[in-house]
């Protein structure tokens, strides 16, 4: 882990930039920017960058307005470690190409 951001969406998006992560991991439901907004920033600025989107509200609709501001995967809260894995390598590879 390079970086946290203590559930900010604000200091996830400059610590984006400040810290040069090769993935990110990113909660949907934050105090100050929530929903996709982060996730749309970070990706206007590095569309590069994969974000991972982990959150308690998976539905449908959720993840397609995620996956719509460029967030790279989606993920729900209680997924095992293998399955979380998989995801962000899948993420990482598909920035990659």
């Amino acid at each position: 882990m390079a970086g946290q951001a203590k559930r900010q969406g604000l200091a996830a998006c400059q610590e984006a930039e400040q810290l040069d992560p090769d993935v990110i991991i990113m909660d949907l439901s934050m105090p100050d920017l929530s929903g996709s907004t982060p996730s749309k920033r970070i990706h206007e600025r590095r569309p590069d960058l994969p974000v991972v989107i982990l959150t308690a509200h998976a539905d449908d609709g959720t993840e397609r307005e995620a996956l719509e501001a460029g967030a790279s995967g989606f993920v729900a809260k209680g997924t095992g470690l293998r399955d979380l894995v998989v995801m962000l390598h899948e993420a990482a590879e598909l920035d990659a190409s």
